[in-house]
């Protein structure tokens, strides 16, 4: 026995090699899978509105916020499988939740900022949608007649020409 009074669990090279395989392995799914979803969200572009381009740009953010995370996460499980001994890994461990606490803190700052611009554009887009419809009849020419019909409140509002 060492004649050292503290003890060091170490971690085996086959079991952080293990584990590094492992890390690379499920990283690799990952990106695949991120792969397909950002293809997905491109091709929902293609057919979208002006809300849904809003909805369609926050999600990329949020998409891009997830990645940054996983990396972190990767990144420390990398670590982790390089660690050496226990107080190692409680280090990592340790600085980590920090630094996710402080981007987490941001990210959060960023998606309710987001979100506010979002609704607000969102909610003026389909105000001046709206607006369209509800545009008054042109007078009649050539001797047409205006066809009106009543809204649900009892209004006439006009829906062709006869």
């Amino acid at each position: 026995m060492s004649s050292d009074a503290t003890f060091k669990a170490e971690i085996p090279e086959p079991v952080r090699d293990l584990m590094q395989s492992n890390v690379e392995q499920t990283r690799h799914a990952f990106d695949t899978m991120v792969s397909n979803v950002e293809t997905s969200t491109v091709s929902f572009q293609s057919s979208s509105r002006t809300a849904a381009k809003n909805m369609l740009s926050f999600s990329q953010k949020l998409l891009a916020m997830t990645r940054e995370n996983v990396d972190a996460n990767f990144k420390l499980a990398m670590e982790l499988a390089e660690a050496k001994d226990m107080s190692e890994a409680v280090q990592l461990q340790n600085d980590h939740v920090q630094k996710r606490m402080e981007s987490f803190a941001k990210q959060m700052e960023e998606i309710r900022d987001l979100t506010g611009q979002w609704v607000q554009v969102s909610v003026s887009q389909l105000e001046r949608e709206a607006g369209e419809t509800q545009k008054p009849a042109k007078p009649a020419t050539n001797g047409e007649q205006p066809i009106a019909a009543k809204d649900d409140n009892g209004a006439s509002q006009s829906i062709g020409r006869f």
